[in-house]
């Protein structure tokens, strides 16, 4: 008998912390039927040992390896797996509430006109974050929270994040699995795989459905609190857009060497408004303005130079 959610979970090397995830869903509250797939992305630490251990004191976990390196090969091979037609996304280092796979269940049967699904990630902090990270630089943080229930769709494309989302079989078979070339991988700070893959779903003409009453908690890495961190992420994020060819990035009304002259123009801008409150001793707005100057450096970086 197949379960009512498959939940899929990409891992590679975060054993100690993929335990807490995994018993956070081993603990889960209600009375959704629901299976657990942790694929282990080709890891080089005792992940394989851990899950195998789960995998014996409970019928609810099922282990997936997937050689090829990248969350989107991860997320591809669950998919596959899945035995549910209804899949549920969420990372190895997240803690969902008691009664989110319950909380899903209920939203995909109540809103049965949208494909995708998603909600809230709030953070869980090592420490007291610096004055300088507000919710302004949630993103490379991998947190979501826009407060009201919402559609998205081309007239609203805000986007859903999957360490909190949850998507039916049938928009794969109309628009394809996660792209690869958007993945995160070994090393990098960014991807853009769930923005692509709802960006194809909002062309084809489907719906998403953001729920702030479906919520998981991320734990936030310490290096993350520093600036450096957030640096490369924009950075990353502006070359990522660049492969993206977002359709409201695109549009400007002048080009110079083919990049949208608007893109150009915010990297001017943003770098002069960072030396003016450099200047001025602001700190926190000066660095709020650099990482949107390297956003557009990056952008600037990949389509000139690939």
């Amino acid at each position: 008998m197949h379960p009512d959610i498959s939940v899929v979970i990409s891992t590679y090397n975060r054993s100690k912390m993929l335990a807490g995830t995994i018993e956070s869903l081993l603990r889960q509250e209600g009375s959704a039927t629901f299976e657990v797939l942790v694929v282990d992305n080709n890891s080089t630490d005792d992940t394989a040992a851990v899950v195998r251990s789960y995998e014996k004191q409970s019928p609810l976990l099922r282990y997936v390896f997937e050689p090829k390196q990248g969350v989107s090969y991860g997320r591809n091979a669950g998919i596959a797996a899945a035995r549910s037609d209804l899949l549920l996304f969420t990372d190895d280092d997240v803690t969902p509430d008691p009664r989110w796979v319950e909380q899903a269940k209920a939203l995909f049967e109540n809103k049965p006109e949208y494909g995708c699904i998603g909600g809230k990630v709030l953070p869980l902090w090592p420490a007291i974050p610096p004055s300088w990270l507000t919710r302004d630089h949630w993103s490379p943080l991998a947190l979501l929270d826009y407060e009201t229930g919402m559609v998205l769709n081309r007239a609203n494309r805000k986007c859903l994040i999957t360490a909190n989302m949850g998507i039916r079989r049938t928009v794969f078979a109309q628009i394809g699995y996660f792209v690869p070339r958007f993945q995160k991988t070994k090393g990098s700070t960014c991807s853009m795989e769930d923005r692509e893959l709802q960006e194809r779903y909002w062309t084809a003409g489907g719906q998403c459905w953001y729920d702030p009453g479906l919520v998981v908690y991320a734990d936030i890495q310490p290096e993350r609190l520093g600036k450096d961190y957030h640096r490369k992420w924009h950075y990353a994020h502006g070359r990522l857009y660049a492969l993206l060819k977002d359709p409201e990035t695109e549009r400007s009304g002048f080009r110079v060497l083919g990049l949208p002259g608007h893109v150009i123009r915010q990297l001017i801008e943003e770098s002069a408004a960072q030396a003016l409150a450099a200047l001025g001793g602001h700190s926190d707005v000066a660095f709020g303005h650099e990482v949107k100057s390297r956003f557009s450096a990056g952008f600037i970086r990949q389509r000139l130079f690939g």
